[in-house]
């Protein structure tokens, strides 16, 4: 059976506006022609030449029924009147503010949403401007009603098409028929209006009727027009309405705080960064805060990024390094006209994208905070599978968390992907993609020049156990004592024939010495995700002894010919290739398409952009938000053995410190007498809504136990884009510093 539908429009002079309201909620009526709409104007403001306009338009038959008040009496006692004759026929209603704007789809996708449940009781469309149904979350002030709807319908598709909500906004709201029959009246104790919807909502709520926003319906709100033509002192009655809610509805305020809080209302906040620029461009973030002032492998890959990103200039893009000015001055980044440089994630960031797998939960934080999109460079999982490494990292969960809740996952080769999908349950919605580096040696020959042959070998490799540089050092020592070995290693055991390159310390030129003057190079590493030190030797014709692994072989399975490459599996394999390698003097490869950087960074971007997906993006993004929650609350109880003494009854604070999460207001005198360690608790879990964890809690502990105050702590936590994210506030009465409680009370 189609239910009966009444539109309720209570009308406050506002002639133009009241003109737009009815003429365009008028000319979509035919979607819903099964329910036999009735439009219901009331005219509460008798005098007004808004009064001949409704005239006319019911002479024209675009009203149905025209009620005149003889004398004002307000929005509560005037849509009462509507209500009144939607349940003497049995129908639902529809409350339609006269500042608002029905567009095409709006009434037609709220009553399909109606039908979904059953204990739907009331519906708001999305709007630009109607507290928690405004939807996207950003700034239209000053923008047309066309620019706020193309806004919305710029994200409308990330969201489902309902989700449920504490309460609904009375400026364009359903409501079931049997919630007209049972509870149909605005309760008139508010007065002219202001909490009066909220009011209906909780009383049908203790039977079990729920509020929802209908996400892909959308109705533009002007907002507070017709209250704004009044006498009335708006604040104070807002505010005494307020208090009258919360006396009769005492779980209202705590839903209200507990929806904001939830991983659905933060995702939507996050998902208004994808709202596009005027340009059509959204912002895309690297987050280069790891990138230190050396020269490395990944830092080698991030500068032919940004090199490749400064001469594409992507139009769907405003890329925004975040790093410090230092750090991109000594890589030059600060010379690059297509990119910004910020020390933070800017507040409207996009995707935000971390240029390797993480290792702490800080950067997945950042990362999960910063934009709805996250993005992660997987390199290899050698940190995972070396468990001397990693065993205190917990790399199995933090890279799950990637593997399961990221959007997108680059892998640098098919062995790096195959790597990470062995070890763990990837998430069919984490878009995957993969594509080697250039294999054309020419594009790495920048680094260094051919040089005069000198009188060592070099070996690739670092401190770690895996690259077994070191050992081979030794091992070529002992083999041959015709010439001398430069090792990237830690300093061991001096000899006059050995000389130690250390990883992250060694310079440019130096480097480029150890490659461009060497007789072979030695890659003795048993696990790599892919072989830059190859295609470094292959650059310079270098002959290449190298360990027989699998990344090596999926680099040289896409040339169609190579020689002065040897490949070995134990030490009497590799003195012989050694021997062969500085017989011929020379490396020489044959590749018909090898790429090169450009084309490379251009499909990276693109990858970049398919994570935008609307079918995945929600669902990875509440996921992400609801784990991390979960993960953060638990990370300090589990890593409690590191902290000793007093610190101890810290696992104990849990639950004591959980009640904070429901308030919004506190008075410095709470924290005045307090360990650090409680302070910390305390603000964590009131600001945050959440336990700390480990790295933030240990870095917090450190400033205070160094001296900070703790209005600097806490000033830190107020500025922090979390509690920004979380869209609250909380005040803090009692404080010394006048110019703090500016700040918190804004």
């Amino acid at each position: 059976m189609t239910d009966l539908v009444d539109l309720i429009v209570p009308v406050y002079k506002n002639i133009e506006i009241t003109r737009q309201c009815l003429e365009t909620l008028v000319r979509h009526l035919d979607e819903i022609a099964e329910c036999k709409p009735r439009v219901i104007a009331i005219n509460d403001s008798p005098g007004d030449p808004v009064g001949d306009l409704l005239q006319d338009m019911h002479r024209a038959g675009h009203i149905d029924v025209l009620i005149e008040n003889a004398q004002n009496q307000g929005f509560v006692h005037s849509v009462n009147k509507g209500l009144a004759m939607a349940r003497k026929r049995g129908a639902a209603a529809i409350l339609v503010n006269s500042d608002t704007i029905t567009f095409a789809g709006t009434l037609r996708e709220m009553l399909d949403v109606a039908r979904i449940d059953p204990m739907i009781g009331f519906i708001n469309p999305r709007t630009n401007n109607a507290s928690i149904a405004t939807f996207p979350q950003v700034d239209t002030q000053g923008c047309s009603v066309d620019e706020c709807f193309a806004k919305w319908a710029s994200v409308k598709d990330y969201l489902p098409r309902f989700s449920f909500a504490p309460t609904a906004v009375g400026y364009y709201m359903y409501i079931r028929p049997e919630v007209v029959q049972a509870f149909g009246y605005l309760d008139t104790k508010f007065g002219v209006g202001y909490e009066e919807e909220n009011d209906l909502v909780m009383r049908a709520n203790k039977v079990g009727y729920r509020a929802v926003f209908a996400n892909h319906a959308y109705a533009y709100h002007a907002g507070s027009a017709s209250f704004l033509l009044t006498d009335i002192d708006l604040h104070q009655h807002k505010n005494a309405n307020l208090a009258l809610m919360t006396q009769q509805h005492p779980e209202f305020l705590p839903l209200v705080r507990q929806y904001e809080a939830s991983a659905h209302y933060r995702a939507e906040r996050l998902l208004a960064h994808l709202v596009p620029d005027a340009g059509g461009r959204v912002v895309l973030g690297l987050n280069l805060m790891t990138m230190g002032r050396h020269f490395n492998g990944t830092n080698e890959i991030v500068v032919r990024l940004l090199q490749a990103i400064e001469a594409i200039n992507d139009p769907r893009f405003d890329v925004v390094l975040v790093m410090g000015e230092a750090e991109a001055a000594f890589f030059g980044f600060d010379t690059l006209s297509n990119v910004r440089i910020s020390e933070c994630f800017p507040k409207n960031c996009a995707l935000a994208v971390h240029p390797c797998q993480p290792f702490d939960l800080d950067y997945i934080n950042i990362l999960d905070m910063a934009a709805p999109i996250n993005i992660y460079i997987m390199h290899d999982a050698i940190a995972l599978d070396c468990g001397y490494i990693g065993h205190n990292q917990n790399l199995q969960r933090l890279w799950g968390v990637v593997m399961s809740w990221a959007n997108g996952a680059y892998f640098i080769s098919d062995v790096a992907e195959r790597s990470f999908a062995n070890r763990f349950r990837i998430s069919p919605n984490l878009l995957g993609y993969t594509q080697m580096y250039p294999v054309e040696p020419a594009c790495y020959g920048a680094r260094a020049a051919q040089d005069e042959v000198g009188d060592h070998v070099y070996v690739a490799g670092n401190h770690f156990l895996h690259k077994d540089a070191g050992r081979t050092a030794t091992v070529l020592l002992e083999a041959f004592p015709d010439f001398d070995v430069w090792v990237m290693d830690r300093p061991g055991v001096p000899h006059p024939r050995i000389r130690y390159l250390t990883a992250g310390e060694v310079d440019e030129d130096e480097m480029a010495a150890a490659l461009s003057r060497s007789q072979a190079i030695v890659l003795p590493s048993y696990y790599e995700g892919f072989g830059l030190t190859l295609m470094h030797a292959l650059a310079l014709g270098k002959p290449v002894v190298a360990r027989d692994i699998a990344a090596t072989r999926e680099i040289l399975a896409r040339f169609d010919d190579v020689s002065g490459v040897y490949l070995f599996r134990n030490d009497e394999e590799m003195a012989e290739a050694v021997r062969a390698a500085r017989k011929i003097g020379s490396s020489r490869v044959v590749v018909r398409n090898g790429g090169d950087w450009r084309s490379w960074a251009a499909g990276l971007l693109d990858f970049f952009a398919s994570t935008m997906n609307p079918q995945h993006a929600y669902t990875q993004l509440t996921g992400r938000l609801e784990h991390l929650d979960f993960v953060r609350s638990r990370q300090i109880v589990e890593n409690m053995p590191q902290w000793q003494g007093d610190d101890s009854r810290l696992p104990a604070w849990d639950e004591d410190y959980a009640h904070l999460r429901m308030r919004n207001d506190m008075h410095y005198d709470e924290v005045v007498n307090v360990t650090d360690e409680e302070f910390l608790y305390f603000i964590y879990n009131l600001l945050l809504k959440r336990n700390p964890d480990p790295s933030g809690f240990r870095a917090h502990l450190g400033a205070l136990r160094g001296g900070a105050p703790r209005v600097k702590i806490l000033r830190s936590f107020l500025r922090s884009q979390e509690y920004g994210d979380r869209g609250y506030k909380v005040v803090v009465r009692g404080m010394v510093k006048p110019t703090l409680v500016e700040h918190i009370l804004q």
